[in-house]
């Protein structure tokens, strides 16, 4: 990325006239400045500042607590020395997916 750069975040002094929000703008100077507004609700672009309310992607692992809704939803029998890996197996071949 080739600084510095804006970032944008609403509520701000702009108002955005199409759809009567506001947003503001910021200039960052390098990377650690970037994380750091990023981190306190700054975006990168103009839309994504005004439409916060997108879902983000996470493609993080599901946590322990997350496979066991998930069993217990499709009825899966586990108990507390079934693995996470062996309870997202078991899962997967519930809904018919292969794991990788």
């Amino acid at each position: 990325m080739i600084f510095p750069i804006h970032v944008f975040k609403s509520p701000g002094e702009y108002i955005e006239h199409k759809n009567a929000k506001s947003w503001g703008l910021k200039s960052v100077y390098d990377e650690a400045e970037l994380d750091q507004a990023l981190a306190n609700g700054w975006f990168l672009t103009k839309a994504e500042a005004l439409n916060p309310h997108k879902i983000p992607a996470d493609n993080a692992p599901p946590t322990r607590q997350e496979l066991e809704e998930k069993a217990n939803s499709l009825k899966i029998k586990f108990d507390g020395r079934t693995s996470d890996k062996r309870l997202l197996q078991m899962i997967s071949e519930e809904l018919g997916h292969g794991v990788d």
